[in-house]
């Protein structure tokens, strides 16, 4: 408007004044926690932003408002931006509640190098928004994404926004970020109740583990005595473990209740008489895998292969994010959270090219089975994809299928390297011209096998027995192997094999990550 500094009158406002002192602080991190896989709103993780001065801390969080969190309106309504967004600040103890307690999630506290000048533009900015909303989509205007244009405005010079326009995964803000000159100057990991309780029993031997276990789940168990038969030097890491499963097993509501208060300060006072030994006190386990330092996010494959006699080229484009023989690193173990993987084939025979399949969401947990952490593996899927067992794969044998349910894994040391087994029966449907009837329904048991011999191999092995009694009532069987061998988290090399109902086909291929 061509008005110089000064030229306007000054006013005070009470109200931003108050704001200012309360957000203006000393430092400013950037927040991330990690996936929770038994919420589709945060599968991903979440990133917000943590201001802190000396003993207060605030989080600057913007998130979509709604009332919903699971099905098909949920989902819909998310990626069309039907949902508003806005952003809030409350304590951020608030946020180690939600998500390092209930939700068991570990939180990367990045810091960032601002100064007391940009510190202010960036509050101010969030003061200018105020209570606006703007449309939230779960793909890309999302919580991770209105993060970057405050960061730009604390400090205009970067440019973090502008890399993000047709989808923006917590993850790769956080690459963003990191890879921006002077921008990240430490970081930290606030490890969950969950990390930090199994942390804490891997420090303990058989026996104890039992010992300590008794004292956690019997309330009524006499500390003192219950620790008679340990060694008077370990007795302290015992109870450590056993103080953290109580306070696993009991919640961490505020207020609980006399008996549970009074349990939780009988065990403090027995721990206080009992030293710790300090290379025992590491509660978090050593060797935390960052997330910015995974593979990337979305992944290309070319195969080739031979189904029945006839030789096919395929190619696969997945935007997001990560299946059982993606390398592990930064991610949650044995898990697949998959979206929009379309997989397109050219069989030379017919010289025809099909969608082969295409992946809506894909999600996939194998959650170990334990005796103190217990929480079932589960499986949904939901898609298109050409029918199995028959030998034709065509346009003609597509069909759309929903299939999901929950079951059990186990995961365990073999040779000293990571063998995980799983069995999930499912509810399978489908609908689609692939079959007679147009539709089919019935039960699938799935078991399988993930194992890691060597760090840059993951092989995995699939069974599964399809029984159908709605629409077209044709049972199969299936099998699958695959052996992937990667290389630097940028691509791997994989070989498979898969057997439906005697219909064998072989593929070998590339993917790169990007």
């Amino acid at each position: 408007m061509g008005l110089e500094a000064g030229q306007l009158p000054a006013h005070n406002c009470p109200i931003l004044e108050n704001w200012l002192e309360r957000l203006s602080h000393s430092s400013v991190q950037l927040i991330f926690a990690s996936a929770y896989l038994h919420n589709p709103a945060s599968m991903y993780g979440h990133t917000f932003l943590r201001m802190d001065k000396g003993l207060t801390s605030y989080s600057v969080n913007f998130a979509a408002e709604t009332n919903q969190t699971m099905g098909a309106g949920y989902a819909m309504k998310g990626l069309s931006g039907a949902y508003p967004g806005k952003f809030t600040t409350i304590p951020y103890y608030m946020k180690i509640q939600e998500y390092n307690n209930l939700e068991s999630r570990d939180l990367w506290e990045y810091q960032l190098n601002l100064s007391s000048a940009e510190i202010r533009s960036l509050v101010l900015h969030l003061w200018e928004l105020g209570p606006a909303y703007m449309k939230y989509y779960f793909l890309t205007k999302n919580c991770s994404y209105q993060l970057l244009p405050l960061m730009e405005a604390a400090r205009p010079g970067v440019k973090l926004s502008n890399r993000f326009r047709w989808m923006t995964i917590p993850a790769d803000t956080l690459r963003a970020v990191r890879e921006t000159p002077g921008l990240v100057t430490d970081i930290n990991v606030r490890p969950s109740a969950v990390t930090k309780m199994l942390a804490a029993r891997a420090n303990l031997r058989r026996e104890e583990i039992k010992i300590a276990g008794r004292i956690a789940r019997n309330p009524n168990a006499d500390i003192a005595s219950s620790l008679q038969s340990v060694d008077e030097k370990r007795k302290g890491i015992v109870l450590q473990s056993a103080f953290l499963y109580y306070r696993y097993l009991n919640g961490f509501a505020r207020f609980q209740e006399i008996k549970r208060d009074a349990r939780e300060h009988s065990m403090l006072l027995e721990l206080n008489r009992h030293q710790v030994p300090e290379e025992k006190n590491l509660l978090s386990p050593a060797g935390f895998e960052a997330p910015e330092d995974a593979h990337r996010t979305s992944r290309a494959m070319w195969s080739t292969g031979r189904r029945m006699g006839d030789w096919f080229q395929e190619i696969s484009l997945r935007p997001a994010l990560h299946d059982f023989l993606d390398p592990d690193y930064g991610y949650i173990p044995h898990s697949r959270l998959e979206m929009f993987h379309l997989k397109a084939r050219y069989v030379h025979s017919t010289q025809k090219f099909h969608v082969s399949q295409f992946v809506f969401a894909d999600l996939a947990s194998l959650s170990s089975w334990d005796p103190w952490v217990r929480k079932p593996s589960f499986n949904i899927w939901a898609g298109y994809e050409t029918r199995k067992g028959v030998k034709e794969s065509s346009w003609d044998q597509g069909y759309a299928r929903v299939k999901g349910g929950a079951g059990l894994s186990k995961a365990g040391k073999v040779l000293g390297r990571e063998l995980a087994l799983y069995a999930l029966p499912q509810i399978d449907l489908g609908a689609g011209p692939a079959f007679s009837k147009k539709n089919r329904v019935g039960t699938q048991v799935m078991s399988g096998a993930i194992f890691e011999p060597v760090s840059f191999i993951k092989m995995g092995f699939e069974s599964d027995y399809n029984n159908y009694f709605v629409g077209d009532e044709d049972d199969f069987w299936g099998l699958r192997a695959s052996v992937a061998l990667g290389w630097k988290r940028s691509g791997q090399a994989r070989i498979s094999y898969e057997n439906e109902n005697d219909i064998e086909e072989w593929k070998t291929g590339l993917n790169f990550y990007w």
